[in-house]
């Protein structure tokens, strides 16, 4: 009867071992972005979990693969096509990627005549429909590129005296860029004519990119408004335009 307990214990050891072993290395942790509980894997009393990367819900690589493949006369965010102009911080140059420009199908014009941009000696502008947090905007918005390919602008309409956004409530950039990573400081604002025409300048950073400055400016008369965006990779250029 001995031997047949002592037989009983020799095998039940290895499935109680198992057992322990097996709830030591799970233990209930913090939950990830998509709301799944982590496991916590201990390898030895001393190991320490890695916290998770500062970048982990922003994915940079996919942002420029989306820029890169929008079809024709489909919407753009406006982040997105910023994003795909912008020279990579890590680059010397400090020009902008207007290459990209042809993948987005915009007919450029100069003089009433089409023109092609990467021969122009002028320059030239062409229309694009820009969206917002996937909402398609109204207006339609202009673009013209410098040819030193340091600079370019984006316009568009607005009723008389009224800016797109409440400038009581955000900034330009919460228009802009809404929901979207960003850092930015405001360098100078003004409004001149009782609000008939402001200006302000923003130093702005995107994730990987390199800085840039955006110059807001708006103009009304009694019929309607215009609303426009400069943007530099010089910050010197901006003191010569304004």
């Amino acid at each position: 009867m001995k031997k047949y307990i002592l037989l009983f214990i020799i095998i039940l050891l290895p499935v109680f071992s198992y057992a322990q072993n097996g709830a030591k290395s799970k233990k209930p942790g913090s939950k990830d972005k998509n709301g799944n509980e982590r496991v916590n894997t201990e390898d030895s009393a001393g190991s320490v979990t890695k916290p998770e990367s500062s970048t982990e819900n922003y994915d940079v690589d996919q942002t420029e693969k989306k820029t890169k493949n929008y079809s024709n006369g489909e919407p753009i965010e406006l982040y997105d096509l910023i994003y795909m102009l912008l020279p990579d911080e890590s680059v010397s140059t400090s020009n902008f990627n207007f290459d990209y420009l042809d993948e987005l199908g915009i007919v450029f014009m100069f003089d009433g005549h089409e023109a092609n941009w990467h021969t122009s000696n002028e320059n030239v502008f062409g229309i694009l429909d820009v969206a917002f947090n996937g909402i398609r905007e109204v207006d339609e918005w202009s673009i013209s590129i410098d040819q030193n390919r340091s600079k370019f602008n984006l316009g568009k309409s607005t009723p008389a005296y009224s800016l797109p956004y409440d400038e009581y409530k955000g900034t330009a950039l919460e228009y802009l860029f809404p929901s979207k990573k960003y850092s930015f400081k405001i360098l100078e604002k003004k409004s001149l004519e009782n609000y008939a025409k402001t200006y302000e300048l923003y130093e702005i950073k995107f994730p990987d990119k390199k800085s840039f400055w955006i110059a807001e400016r708006f103009d009304s008369g009694t019929d309607q408004g215009n609303y426009y965006l400069f943007f530099y990779l010089n910050k010197n250029e901006v003191k010569k335009d304004f």
